[in-house]
């Protein structure tokens, strides 16, 4: 059988995405070792990549799957495949020592459908909205796509809990932005050193900004300005991360997958915090315990009644504790 194909059929009933895209997708981010799927008579009835990232956070990274193209044929729905899948990439997960997850619902009521399986709401951004810019009336001088990537991994490495791309993906996503009618704009120095960069298309009668960097409010300026001398017409939409002022909304959701190893990292960034936690997970078995954070190391012990705990957490209870809304994770140009 082809499996590839298959999963091209199975994609384009559910999604129906361009075939422009899926095919940018199925060239560059496919592969029959990160797909998972659930065949009958040499028919696949559901599937979902897991696609591998970095994800930065308390001055680690990270690695990360996000699961991409989560897909079952309508008549084989309501049956639990996609539940079976998800169980099952989360042991290949672990095997390949990869301790978080990520994904987007596509609708809302999807939020819930994936906190039956651990997934936690952490990832936020917010919007600023732009109005009444004049177009800039100064040239720009043109950048490879590597000297693009070099300011663009730079800044978003600066960010302290965030999903990174690779060179490879970077080029992916200036394609699919490309598709959409989209461009990446760059302002200079004299020096013609980048000082600020934005990935911008028109949708929807508005101007959305899928992410920018900057390096001072002149270079903003620049970059809005050249924003809307590209876009003539509509408010000027950013995406940013979250803050304390302004959290924003849902973006996206987190599973620890390995919470051993995530523990870890967190008691050796925060040597200073103390804490006997119980986990609890339904799914991962090998996560549940009594968990002691304590001088920048954790130790997990099977789960006993006898030791007092500070808290009792589920898996995803522990991912919002540990990504509190006030300091969210961020994550921005996925091919969502």
């Amino acid at each position: 059988m082809d499996l590839r194909q298959q999963i091209i059929d199975l994609w384009q009933a559910c999604f129906g995405d361009t075939e422009e895209f899926v095919q940018l997708y199925f060239s560059t981010k496919y592969s029959d070792e990160n797909t998972l799927a659930i065949i009958e008579d040499d028919k696949v009835l559901s599937a979902l990549q897991i696609l591998p990232y970095t994800m930065t956070c308390w001055g680690k990274k990270y690695r990360a799957s996000y699961i991409s193209g989560a897909s079952t044929w309508p008549e084989y729905r309501e049956k639990g495949l996609m539940s079976r899948l998800i169980r099952e990439a989360f042991i290949t997960m672990r095997n390949r020592e990869i301790p978080f997850s990520f994904l987007i619902p596509a609708e809302e009521w999807l939020y819930d459908y994936y906190a039956k399986s651990g997934y936690a709401p952490v990832f936020r951004k917010a919007c600023e909205v732009y109005r009444d810019i004049l177009p800039a009336d100064f040239n720009v001088c043109g950048n490879t796509i590597g000297e693009y990537y070099a300011y663009f991994s730079s800044r978003i490495g600066e960010r302290t809990c965030c999903i990174q791309h690779s060179l490879d993906d970077f080029k992916v996503i200036l394609q699919e932005l490309e598709l959409a009618g989209g461009k990446v704009i760059a302002v200079h120095n004299n020096e013609k050193r980048i000082r600020g960069l934005a990935f911008a298309l028109f949708y929807n009668n508005r101007i959305l900004v899928k992410d920018w960097f900057y390096d001072d409010i002149a270079a903003r300026n620049e970059l809005l300005q050249l924003i809307r001398r590209e876009f003539p017409k509509g408010d000027i939409f950013c995406d940013i991360p979250a803050t304390v002022e302004n959290n924003g909304y849902k973006r996206g959701m987190l599973r620890i997958v390995n919470v051993r190893r995530i523990l870890h990292g967190y008691a050796k960034a925060f040597p200073q915090v103390k804490h006997v936690w119980r986990i609890i997970d339904d799914i991962i078995p090998q996560n549940n315990g009594i968990y002691f954070i304590s001088n920048g190391k954790c130790m997990q012990r099977p789960d006993d009644d006898k030791f007092n705990t500070d808290d009792i957490y589920t898996v995803s209870e522990l991912a919002i504790r540990l990504f509190p809304i006030s300091d969210p994770p961020f994550l921005s140009l996925m091919l969502d």
